[in-house]
C-alpha cells in the first residue's frame, strides 16, 4: 500500500532545485530586503517638520470649512428633521391624507382637487414644518452641552446657521414636491393668478411682501426665543409677541391713516409695515449670531 502512494505521489520533474530563476529571486529578495531596513528610517521620520506653503493652508482651510458644513447639515437633517426615513413617511403620509380628504370631499374635477392641495401645502404643511426645524436648530445643542463645541468648529455662527438650515430645509422636501404637484394639476388657477400678478403687479406684490416679511419676522423671534427656552415655548411666545405687535402697529397705521381722510396710500403703509418687520428681522439675525458664542460659553 505505501508503494503504491509513493508511486503515485511522485513526479515527473526532474530538474534540480537551483535554477537560475530560483536564484534570481532570492537575490532580488535579498537585495530589496536591505535596501528597505536603510531607508526604512527616511521614509518614516517626522512629518510635523516638514513646512507647509500658505496657500495650502488656506486650501485647506476651505475645503475642511465645506466638510464641516456638509456634515452639520447631515446631522441636522438625520437627528432633528428625522432623515430618509421620516422624509420617506411623509411623502406616504401626506399622500394618503390627500386622497381622503379628495374622497371625503368629493372635488368635482381635478383642476380644484390641485388647487386644494397647493393652498394646504402653501399656507398650511410647508409653514409649520419650517417653524418645527428651525425651533430645534439650538434647542437640542443646548441641552446635549453640545453647543460648545459647535462653536468650536473652523466656522463663523453664520455659517453654522447656515448649514443647519440647509440640512433642515431638506426635510420640506415631501410637501414642496405635493405643493408642485398641486400647482401642476391645476394649471387654470395658476395661470388665473399670474394674470391678476401682471394686472396689478405692484398691488400683489405687496400682499407677497407682506406675507413673506410676517413669516421672516416669526420665525427669526423663533430662532430667538429658543435661545433662551424650551422649541416649544419659543413658538408660542414669538405668535403671542407677534400677534399682540401686529395689532398694535396696524391699529396705529389705520389711525394715522383715517386722521389723514383716508389721502394716504395703503400701498405705501404697507411698504413702510414691511421695512419695519425686515428691519427688525435684521436686528434678530445680527442679535442671534452674536449671541450663539455667549451660550456657548456659558455651557
Amino acid at each position: 500500500m505505501f508503494l503504491k502512494i509513493g508511486s503515485a505521489l511522485q513526479s515527473t520533474f526532474n530538474d534540480p532545485m537551483l535554477t537560475p530563476q530560483v536564484a534570481s529571486n532570492v537575490i532580488f529578495a535579498a537585495a530589496f530586503f536591505v535596501l528597505s531596513i536603510l531607508t526604512f528610517n527616511y521614509f518614516n521620520k517626522d512629518i510635523d517638520a516638514v513646512p507647509v506653503k500658505k496657500k495650502s493652508i488656506t486650501a485647506l482651510t476651505g475645503t475642511s470649512r465645506r466638510s464641516w458644513e456638509r456634515a452639520i447639515a447631515w446631522k441636522e437633517f438625520v437627528y432633528n428633521s428625522g432623515g430618509k426615513k421620516y422624509v420617506i413617511g411623509k411623502f406616504v403620509f401626506y399622500g394618503i391624507l390627500l386622497i381622503v380628504i379628495a374622497w371625503l370631499s368629493d372635488f368635482q374635477d381635478m383642476e380644484n382637487f390641485g388647487g386644494f392641495i397647493a393652498a394646504i401645502m402653501f399656507y398650511g404643511f410647508i409653514p409649520l414644518e419650517i417653524t418645527n426645524m428651525v425651533s430645534n436648530m439650538f434647542p437640542p445643542e443646548i441641552k446635549g452641552k453640545t453647543l460648545s463645541t459647535l462653536m468650536l468648529l473652523p466656522m463663523s455662527a453664520r455659517e453654522i446657521c447656515w448649514a443647519k438650515l440647509q440640512g433642515g430645509l431638506i426635510g420640506i422636501i415631501p410637501s414642496a414636491s405635493y405643493l408642485l404637484l398641486g400647482l401642476l394639476l391645476s394649471p387654470g388657477i395658476s395661470m388665473a393668478m399670474l394674470r391678476a400678478i401682471a394686472e396689478d403687479p405692484l398691488e400683489i406684490s405687496t400682499v407677497i411682501l407682506i406675507f413673506a416679511g410676517e413669516l421672516c419676522l416669526f420665525w427669526h423671534l423663533v430662532v430667538a426665543f429658543s435661545l433662551l427656552m424650551n422649541g416649544w415655548w419659543a413658538i408660542c411666545l414669538s405668535l403671542l409677541g407677534q400677534y399682540f405687535g401686529n395689532l398694535i402697529f396696524f391699529m396705529l397705521m389705520a389711525m394715522l391713516f383715517f386722521n389723514n381722510n383716508g389721502s394716504g396710500s395703503w400701498i405705501l403703509l404697507s411698504l413702510f409695515s414691511v421695512a419695519i418687520m425686515i428691519g427688525i428681522s435684521i436686528a434678530l439675525h445680527v442679535w442671534i449670531i452674536r449671541q450663539l458664542p455667549l451660550k456657548a460659553a456659558s455651557d
